[in-house]
């Protein structure tokens, strides 16, 4: 098996990656900006510990991403900045962890992740870029908490969604390195598609919050954007097999993983 890098190792998706990449057999650097057990730092902002992180590595799994914070410097400028090591030490493969329909929505964020897949297209290194649909704890989140004011649940009209386990995630990025580059790029999402309403319905179902329940519709071309279902793959994607209802179910209520927005969020 090769040595693989892998970058945000302390988020959403590296936390369950790491342990996966070993489990089939790979040496994984698990590279984060904070000092952990077992771990390599390295600061994709500056540049700082990059040469030595990628040095010797078969393989770099690129899962770090800065959604609430700066995603130009992280993102976009990080990104660069790994891919111009990866371009040093002669990296035979880099799978870049993005989301679905970032080319379809103005979102700041996306625009920054859409620069970063085209960064390391560009880059001359053989690469996978995989879209992955929003994860289940971001849907738990956003029904708990972020559109939430009070007993009240702000409900997007027209919004859909594919939601993923990062289990099934992170055992796909593994086929992808068994696979070698794709040169490409590929969508992975959750076994079904769903409505808002049925999101909220089976969230009811797992006894979690309820109260009412407020149709709102997002402004602006954002909002038209999930409005158009633009985080919605196309009928090609490979799935998944955790739905949310399953989901739930694994992770009874005040038990749910935080989102680390600092790392990977989808």
């Amino acid at each position: 098996m090769s040595e693989v890098l892998v970058t945000g190792a302390t988020g959403q998706l590296g936390a369950v990656l790491v342990p996966t990449l070993r489990s089939a057999g790979h040496t994984v650097r698990a590279m984060s900006r904070r000092q952990v057990d077992g771990g390599i730092v390295a600061d994709l902002t500056t540049g700082a510990g990059l040469t030595e992180a990628v040095a010797g590595v078969d393989a770099v799994v690129h899962a770090a991403s800065d959604p609430q914070g700066d995603p130009q410097a992280t993102d976009v400028a990080g990104t660069r900045r790994l891919v111009e090591a990866c371009v040093s030490a002669r990296v035979g493969h880099l799978v870049y962890i993005s989301i679905v329909g970032i080319d379809r929505n103005p979102y700041t964020y996306y625009r920054a992740k859409l620069d970063a897949e085209r960064i390391v297209a560009r880059s001359g290194v053989l690469y996978s870029t995989i879209r992955a649909a929003q994860f289940h704890e971001l849907i738990a989140q956003l029904l708990s908490s972020r559109l939430r004011r009070g007993p009240v649940l702000f409900l997007p009209t027209g919004y859909s969604a594919q939601p993923l386990a990062v289990d099934d995630l992170a055992a796909h990025i593994a086929e992808r390195l068994a696979s070698g580059p794709s040169s490409s790029v590929s969508e992975f999402v959750g076994p079904e598609r769903l409505t808002g309403r049925e999101l909220v319905r089976a969230w009811r179902a797992a006894g979690r919050q309820r109260g009412p329940v407020l149709p709102v519709r997002l402004r602006g071309e954002v909002g038209r954007a999930f409005r158009m279902q633009s985080n919605i793959a196309s009928p090609d994607a490979q799935r998944g097999v955790i739905g949310w209802s399953q989901w739930l179910r694994q992770h009874p209520q005040g038990t749910d993983i935080v989102v680390e927005p600092s790392h990977y969020a989808g």
